[in-house]
């Protein structure tokens, strides 16, 4: 659940026009790898799998971490609400 709020955390960053495009580079690049297939541990691994995902999400909110407003941090929540209820 926190992995999909960070992503989606992350995805209303990139989407707002005030996001630095070095930021949104860092973003994508987060993004993309999560949802690329292969990577530095397969996704397949049980508990394992999902660390180096979640590792750079954390660092990509991280670095643009002074783009993130309250509004973005809403929509992510509101989005975890009507997914996992």
């Amino acid at each position: 659940k926190a992995l999909i709020e960070n992503a989606l955390l992350l995805f209303y960053v990139f989407q707002d026009k005030d996001t630095p495009v070095v930021d949104k580079g860092i973003i994508i690049g987060a993004l993309g790898y999560l949802i690329f297939p292969v990577d530095a541990i397969p996704d397949i691994i049980p508990l394992a799998g999902y660390t180096d995902d979640a590792g750079a999400l954390t660092l990509a909110l991280k670095k643009v971490s002074g783009n993130i407003t309250k509004e973005h941090r809403r929509k992510a929540k509101e989005q975890i609400d009507k997914i996992f209820g």
